[in-house]
């Protein structure tokens, strides 16, 4: 399963994008939209190239947990 971007912080995205040949600037946009705009799939990340948001899809997931059950009081 692949990790969460969520557990990457800023200098780390950087270099991850550096990696996989993507404009540093890329990861303030990743960021912004992951926690300012509260994106809930990459697809939602609609300033990003496709290209890119396919490429952090492949390797990233956003949320690691997954509800098992759902109680209402």
């Amino acid at each position: 399963m692949p990790r969460s971007v969520l557990e990457l912080d800023q200098q780390q995205l950087q270099e991850w994008c550096i990696a996989a040949e993507v404009p540093k600037f890329r990861a303030d946009q990743i960021r912004r939209w992951l926690y300012a705009n509260r994106a809930g799939s990459m697809d939602d990340m609609r300033d990003l190239p496709k290209s890119l948001r396919e490429k952090l899809a492949t390797e990233f997931t956003l949320f690691t947990g997954r509800v098992v059950g759902h109680q209402v009081a």
